[in-house]
């Protein structure tokens, strides 16, 4: 996504956050972090956005937090962890932070949203050594925001109980 490209936020409603965001990145993880906070909510789980766990600890002291975009919660059972990344595909670095994230919080597998680029699908990719999926899922970012003008978020709410696996 381009910075030019961010204008496309522009049309959304305020709660979104990502009309005043200069950042594409973090205007399309808003986008996303919204949608599957208004959508899931409403199902009776609870989602929380950057929620920081405390992961490494040194023999000095120091820790280390991790901090995914998107947690999904059922009770008290972390259910899906959705990482939002504005680029045209994942690199190992991404796989390896998400990997990361689904093993702290004991799940065995993760979705990574990414914007829609011609030529490019969502991919299933499953490790070699450990029983962890990533799901690589794509949203068409401008029918999205048509759906929302025009009050049909059908489409929408099954998407994203799917990337969450509810």
């Amino acid at each position: 996504m381009l910075k030019s490209e961010v204008q496309m936020f522009k049309g959304l409603p305020a709660r979104f956050g990502c009309s005043t965001e200069r950042n594409p990145n973090r205007a399309f993880e808003k986008f996303v972090t919204r949608l599957v906070t208004e959508t899931l909510s409403l199902s009776g789980y609870e989602v929380l956005s950057q929620f920081s766990k405390k992961s490494w600890v040194g023999n000095n002291g120091d820790s280390r937090e991790i901090r995914p975009d998107i947690i999904v919660k059922s009770g008290r059972d972390v259910i899906a962890i959705i990482d939002a990344k504005c680029k045209e595909q994942l690199s190992s670095g991404d796989m390896a932070e998400i990997a990361l994230y689904a093993k702290e919080f004991n799940v065995k597998k993760a979705v990574a949203v990414l914007p829609t680029y011609p030529g490019r699908e969502g991919i299933r990719w499953n490790s070699i050594d450990t029983d962890t999926t990533i799901f690589e899922k794509r949203i068409d970012i401008e029918q999205v925001i048509v759906d929302l003008k025009n009050g049909y978020t059908g489409d929408i709410s099954r998407m994203i109980h799917i990337w969450a696996g509810v």
